[in-house]
């Protein structure tokens, strides 16, 4: 890596991080709660172990209703009328802001653990289809209003952030993750044979859609009303207004 390329990019040890939060010297419950919890607390384990066995995979409207009326008390904030499907993950929900009319369905992950000083935000009238993935490794999560996640879509912050602006689509199977590796020889024995760091958020600006398996990528700015084709990996800031696609498929020999 070189001196320029080490003066634009901030290096990150995530998994210095779990390892703090996993490898200490507390007790194995006090690590499990610091996972779910982000803090140890055995009044508010308990709580948390209470409302995810009692209701978190309770079927049917019932199970919808039970869950709208205890998981609020899991976050940090949460609106009127959300929903919360059967099976929702929640890690450190005091790290996550929910606003009015959210749709979190079945399987989702929210997790907040690596927040820091941020918080993992979801904006008015956002869903979150089935199997969905929010996770804050490192670094705050912004999810705008009215915009979707598909199903079994991942937004990963490893890095400074994940910016998603308002009205965004984001299809099925896409994923949006921060942070790169630079392999190196380990400084001293022991260590990793790699560097973990990141070039700064990824943002994806307004009315901007990802089609079915995208990728972007850290420090990536795309910006308003783009387009982005099925299977593209964006490695580099896009423009507004732009428009990119994979070449389609053609038949290369019968």
């Amino acid at each position: 890596m070189s001196e320029e390329e080490k003066n634009n990019i901030t290096i990150l040890d995530e998994s210095a991080f779990m390892r703090g939060k996993l490898h200490g010297k507390e007790s194995s419950l006090q690590k499990y709660a610091n996972l779910v919890l982000g803090h140890y607390s055995f009044i508010s384990l308990f709580k948390y172990e209470l409302i995810m066995l009692l209701f978190g995979g309770l079927p049917g409207s019932l199970g919808l209703v039970l869950r709208k009326i205890f998981f609020s008390g899991l976050f940090d904030s949460v609106g009127k009328g959300v929903v919360f499907g059967k099976g929702v993950t929640v890690r450190c929900g005091k790290n996550i802001v929910i606003g009015d009319n959210v749709v979190i369905d079945d399987y989702s992950v929210l997790d907040g653990r690596g927040c820091n000083d941020g918080k993992v935000t979801i904006g008015n009238n956002a869903v979150l289809n089935r199997g969905s993935v929010l996770q804050s490794k490192l670094g705050p999560i912004s999810l705008g209003d009215y915009s979707t996640i598909g199903a079994g879509s991942i937004v990963v912050s490893q890095g400074e952030g994940v910016n998603i602006g308002s009205w965004v689509g984001i299809a099925g199977g896409c994923e949006i993750s921060g942070g790169l590796f630079k392999i190196q020889p380990p400084e001293k024995p022991g260590a990793p044979p790699f560097v973990r760091y990141t070039k700064g958020p990824i943002t994806l600006g307004d009315n901007t859609i990802l089609a079915y398996g995208a990728i972007v990528i850290d420090g990536v700015t795309i910006g308003k009303n783009c387009m982005v084709g099925p299977g593209c990996t964006v490695i580099s800031d896009l423009p507004d207004d732009a428009s990119i696609s994979n070449r389609p498929g053609i038949v290369l020999k019968r």
